[in-house]
Order: C-alpha cells, then sequence, then structure tokens
C-alpha cells in the first residue's frame, strides 16, 4: 500500500494540470428534452450545447430514457442511415481486401469474426476473444472476452485498434497468430451511424418492425417502453442531448469491496470514482431513474488509507468530497471502503467486506 500512497501523493503535487486539463463532463449526463427540431437541427443543437444527441448502448440505458422522459414525448435517437456505403476496418481504412460473405439487410448488424482463416459475420454483442493490431503486428487477446464494441475500445486503449487485414499474407499471419480460437477483427457491418459517432451493439428495431418511411430513427415513449421508429428526418421532435462519454454501470449482484474492483477492471473499465461536481451530478441523475426499491448503498472507488488516513480513488486524493452530513470519517477500525447512498448520493465509509451493490463505468 505504502507505494501506492508514494504515487498518490506525486500525484496530488500534479493535480493542478490534472484539474486544469480536465473536460467539463465526464460521465453521462443527459439534458432536459428540448423544442421540436428537424433531424439535422437536433443533432447541431446538441453540438452547440456542447454535447451529443442520444444514443443507446444497453437495456439499462433505455430503461433510464424511459423513465427519464414524460410519457407519450416523442424525441430522436442519434441514430440515422449512412450517407453511403463504403466498407471501413475500424481504424478508418477503406476495405479492399475481404473474405466477408455477409450481406445485411438494412437493419441487421452483423461483425466479422475470424476462425482459422475464415470470417463470419456474426451478433455484435456476443462476447469473443480478439484480435488487436499494434502497429504492424498481430496480438492476440484471449485472457478477457468481450462484445465487438468493447473489444475495440480495448484495443484503442491499450494497442492501436481491432485487427484489420490489408491482404491474404496478413490474413495467413493473423491465422496463425489466432492458434485457432474464434476471434474479433475490426470489421463491422451497419448501414446505420451515430450521431457521436459512437459503438453501440444495442438495436430493437428491426426489418419486421415497419414499413420503411425513413432513414433517422425517432423514440416514442409508451409510459411502459421506449418505440423506436423509422421516419423521414424532416420530420420535427423532441431533442435529448447528453455531455460526457463515459457510462455508469449498475452491478447488483453484491460483492465485497475488493471483488466489486476486480470485476470492473475485469468486465468493464474500472471501477467509478467521482472527481468533480459534474460527474456527482451525473451519478445522481443515474441513480435517481434507475435505482428501485430496497438498493441502499453502492460500493464506489473510493477508499481509506490505513497508513496515511486519506481518502483516495485509484490513482488520486479525493479532492471533490460529497461526505454524508458534510463530514469526512475518521479513521475507523473497518470502515475503510465508499458507498454511495442510492437515494440521497451522499458518501460514507463500511467495512470493505461487506456484500453490497457497486457502480462500475464504462469508457
Amino acid at each position: 500500500e505504502l507505494q501506492t500512497m508514494m504515487k498518490v501523493l506525486f500525484l496530488v503535487l500534479c493535480s493542478g494540470i490534472l484539474q486544469f486539463s480536465l473536460v467539463a463532463y465526464r460521465l453521462r449526463y443527459f439534458n432536459d428534452p428540448k423544442e421540436s427540431l428537424n433531424w439535422t437541427d437536433a443533432k447541431q443543437y446538441c453540438v452547440e450545447e456542447g454535447g451529443s444527441l442520444l444514443s443507446l448502448h444497453d437495456e439499462e440505458e433505455e430503461r433510464m430514457i424511459l423513465n427519464y422522459t414524460n410519457h407519450d414525448l416523442m424525441f430522436w435517437l442519434g441514430l440515422k442511415k449512412k450517407d453511403n456505403d463504403t466498407l471501413f476496418w475500424s481504424n478508418g481504412e477503406i476495405v479492399n481486401f475481404t473474405k466477408s460473405t455477409v450481406n445485411i439487410s438494412d437493419l441487421d448488424q452483423l461483425c466479422e469474426a475470424f476462425e482459422n482463416g475464415s470470417w463470419k459475420g456474426v451478433n455484435c454483442s456476443e462476447e469473443k476473444a480478439f484480435m488487436c493490431k499494434n502497429g504492424e503486428n498481430f496480438v492476440l487477446v484471449d485472457d478477457v472476452e468481450r462484445n465487438w464494441c468493447q473489444a475495440r475500445q480495448h484495443c484503442r486503449t491499450h494497442f492501436s485498434d481491432l485487427a484489420s487485414i490489408m491482404d491474404e499474407q496478413q490474413n495467413e499471419d493473423l491465422r496463425q497468430k489466432s492458434r485457432g480460437k474464434n476471434v474479433w477483427i475490426g470489421f463491422q457491418h451497419d448501414n446505420y451511424e451515430w450521431a457521436d459517432k459512437s459503438c453501440s451493439t444495442f438495436r430493437t428495431i428491426s426489418d419486421s418492425s415497419d414499413t420503411f418511411r425513413g432513414t433517422c430513427v425517432s423514440l416514442h415513449n409508451d409510459g411502459s417502453e421506449l418505440n423506436w421508429d423509422l421516419i423521414e428526418c424532416n420530420n420535427t421532435k423532441s431533442v435529448v442531448c447528453y455531455k460526457g462519454n463515459v457510462r455508469i454501470i449498475v452491478i447488483k449482484e453484491p460483492k465485497t469491496w475488493e471483488d466489486a474492483l476486480n470485476y470492473c477492471e475485469a468486465r468493464h473499465s474500472r471501477f467509478l470514482w467521482i472527481e468533480d461536481e459534474e460527474d456527482q451530478k451525473a451519478v445522481g441523475q443515474w441513480l435517481n431513474f434507475t435505482v428501485t426499491g430496497s438498493l441502499k448503498h453502492l460500493w464506489i472507488g473510493l477508499r481509506q488509507s490505513s497508513v496515511f488516513g486519506f481518502w483516495i480513488w485509484s490513482d488520486r486524493i479525493a479532492n471533490y468530497k460529497n461526505w454524508e452530513n458534510g463530514k469526512q470519517p475518521e479513521m475507523a477500525l473497518f470502515r475503510h471502503c465508499g458507498v454511495i447512498d442510492a437515494k440521497i448520493f451522499e458518501w460514507s465509509g463500511e467495512d470493505c467486506k461487506l456484500m453490497l451493490p457497486f457502480l462500475c463505468e464504462e469508457d
């Protein structure tokens, strides 16, 4: 622990620089629905507000927006048919070499998996090992399994990007590197794209759900679910923008603080941390519209140094504070790990061995 603390102390000295370089909103925060605009103006309006038109990544996020918006509201989703059908690798290069047999219908989304030299289009939400590219070298990642979007994010964080294959020789190199495993490569088939250029494997609209009436997607809150609809982009609908790109993930399965930390790092990006008032607002908004019933406290990535007594996130001192009753906990025998209250969003210290639900974050 001493080594970690010394690193934190060093970072505290640099925290002025850190503070200065932080973006206004880090965690996703949703603005109140605004006036009716057409899709293109809605997209531009959100950009001018410093955000992006709404994107959705999973059922939990869809449920949050259902609870957040008023019954009967009709509003834009930032999903629109692409203007052209040029195929690109995830690193932005045009696909010139391919062994793909995929021919998607209008609303399908399929991602290429590679096995023993052959390619196959499969559901992008499947979890698999994956092949990254680092410069010209292929790197197999098989100690974790991810959906296609998570695999892409992992490769971009640790290497260059998901693997792209330029010719038969590279296809053979990848076959040898993949050791017979079924792995993601950086090729996604999708006729639609998000206004914020984000990656999402979540889609509940399909060809059977409607006759094609347009190329933009709107949502209708009918009180029990969000109905997705394809309509002409020059219609006017309400606008929901969001700021921040890091998603909040609620894990309801109780774990100790240490196990929660390991789970977040293995399955998502990291344990949730709250760096400033904007982070705190985003967490409060998320819990307010997603957490129901008996959940009282959730672990966050905050712990107390048993050596120095101050509270830290994984690599920095907690400068911004939102302690219960405005009072930071004293040094205690057991309560060295941080929780957030699910109703009033204040923090307190708890015994790290307690089994509690927790919050992760996903880039």
